[in-house]
């Protein structure tokens, strides 16, 4: 299905999945970047904006790739919570001028299932931990209260998976060099998606208007780092395999460690089942093609 040219704001416009979204989305679509500043502190200004609009997707987040602090754990939640509260609100009062149909997809992850899997959407998320607590939060802002002009989408993003930048990147940066590094057990869930797929994804929500509700974005095929391991050096030959235990990850990460101690691995067929299809159902597919 084709899309005929959309207004299309995005939110969060700087950041690694953003930069790479919009500059899809520009080939097709008229996209306009929200500030933070416009967001958080300019009402008027972002009412302006979304009444222009389509479709609205909202990717701010600080980043987790950093060291947990208590401090930098208000940060993450904050930078998701009131953010997307503000867009949820602004979709809110400019439905009540129009009854223009909107798409509104929001994000979230993985990190709100418990260790262990795989998880399909339905599934119960109300453990404890931090991550979970904040994905709930986090959704729960985006969906609630919900105009009934607004169709919403939540992407529940795993690992992002690009051969230039991120985590995915480091690996194979280190498996050329002959070395794999564990995260404390190499039988822990990766749940990844190559940035390719996920870009596509966004396109395909918002063409097709039976979609809406939560999704886990992830390959259907659910990799712990054991597999990984082995599938690099089929690629690269034999390598040196370094296991970095708790304490050290802790270290450097603080309560992060749970990023790499606290993996999920989940199902995709509600997904699958709107008719996308994926470039890179399998990590093989992804190395072979490097």
């Amino acid at each position: 299905m084709t899309m005929i040219g959309k207004t299309i704001a995005v939110s969060g416009a700087s950041g690694f999945i953003g930069r790479h979204l919009c500059e899809a989305l520009e080939k097709d679509h008229r996209v306009i970047k929200i500030s933070r500043k416009v967001l958080l502190y300019d009402r008027d200004t972002l009412d302006v904006i979304l009444s222009g609009c389509d479709v609205v997707i909202n990717l701010n987040g600080a980043s987790i790739l950093k060291r947990w602090t208590r401090s930098y754990k208000e940060t993450m939640w904050y930078s998701r919570i009131d953010t997307t509260r503000c867009l949820r609100e602004s979709l809110n009062r400019i439905s009540l001028a129009d009854d223009r149909e909107r798409v509104f997809i929001s994000t979230s992850a993985v990190g709100i299932y418990p260790p262990g899997g795989p998880y399909k959407e339905s599934d119960d998320t109300s453990g404890p931990r931090f991550l979970q607590r904040l994905c709930r939060e986090w959704e729960q802002e985006a969906m609630y209260p919900a105009s009934p002009t607004v169709r919403t989408v939540i992407f529940r993003l795993s690992s992002v998976a690009s051969v230039k930048y991120g985590f995915f990147a480091s690996i194979l940066r280190l498996a050329r060099l002959r070395v794999f590094v564990s995260m404390i057990d190499k039988k822990n869930p990766l749940p990844m998606i190559v940035l390719g797929d996920l870009i596509r994804s966004y396109s395909w929500a918002i063409s097709h208007p039976n979609i809406r509700g939560v999704y886990n974005m992830s390959m259907p095929e659910q990799n712990r780092q054991q597999n990984l391991y082995i599938k690099l050096q089929r690629v690269n030959g034999p390598m040196l395999h370094i296991v970095m235990p708790d304490f050290l990850i802790r270290l450097v990460m603080g309560d992060g460690v749970a990023i790499f101690s606290d993996t999920a691995s989940v199902e995709t067929k509600k997904w699958e089942e709107t008719g996308f299809e994926y470039i890179y159902t399998k990590i093989d597919n992804c190395l072979n093609s490097i």
